[in-house]
């Protein structure tokens, strides 16, 4: 079974893994939520967050509490037409309840994430986690003109236990939903499921696999096309579950 503690593809993941400009009223003050009738460019906001550096510092509640500080560097020249992002995870689990003691501690993760840069777009297709590399079937489709109640799959990545591709892993499937904001923001939702299967081949098989873990990555996105790290969710089948804001 490939047990995933810390995913954090986004750069995000991704994965995943900054601040920057924008309203966050609808956070503090629940009296400020509404319903943006605004589109909004997400593939460009995912551009401009990854060209630049970013460090977040989140507070971590639930089934441990702690702190994780999550950073990522500017996308640097590696080709004609690609770019690479190196990201960052300092983790903390202070404290955990009884059946979770043995995740308590400090978590280090470094991963590398690959974009192809065209068109000024910056676009996923692989990403390195040690000696590990996890690769898109199909480029990462991140959507240009997303409104609140918009869902879709970005892609699906199938993860391998070395660099040089001969042993698949896992799966991961990256979707989106836009969630209300403010009347001028709203919240870009990734959501990341890992499953536990080495056999995968077709476009949905993976489906009928185990589920290892689900996490919820929730950024504001203006119509400037800025995007910042809100929340981090992760829940995992044994009933583990945090949320770091």
């Amino acid at each position: 079974m490939k047990y995933k503690i810390w995913t954090f593809t986004l750069s995000a993941l991704f994965v995943l893994n900054g601040c920057g400009g924008g309203e966050d009223w609808a956070s503090k003050d629940p009296s400020a939520l509404a319903t943006s009738a605004k589109s909004f460019d997400i593939s460009t906001a995912w551009t401009q967050f990854n060209l630049v550096p970013n460090t977040k510092q989140m507070t971590v509640s639930g089934s441990c509490s702690g702190t994780y500080i999550i950073s990522n560097t500017a996308a640097t020249y590696l080709s004609d037409t690609d770019r690479y992002n190196l990201s960052t995870i300092n983790g903390l689990y202070e404290v955990c309840s009884p059946e979770f003691m043995s995740q308590q501690g400090p978590h280090y993760v470094t991963s590398v994430h690959y974009f192809d840069y065209q068109n000024s777009k910056l676009t996923n297709f692989k990403y390195d986690y040690g000696y590990a590399s996890s690769v898109w079937r199909l480029p990462a489709n991140l959507p240009s003109a997303a409104k609140v109640g918009h869902t879709g799959l970005i892609g699906v990545l199938d993860n391998y236990t070395s660099t040089d591709l001969s042993t698949k892993a896992g799966v991961e499937e990256w979707r989106y939903s836009i969630e209300q904001n403010t009347a001028t923001t709203v919240v870009f939702n990734l959501i990341v499921t890992a499953y536990d299967t080495n056999t995968s081949v077709s476009a949905t098989d993976y489906l009928a696999a185990p589920v290892i873990q689900t996490e919820q990555y929730r950024y504001v996105v203006t119509p400037a096309n800025t995007m910042t790290l809100r929340s981090y969710d992760i829940e995992q089948p044994g009933g583990f579950r945090a949320t770091a804001k």
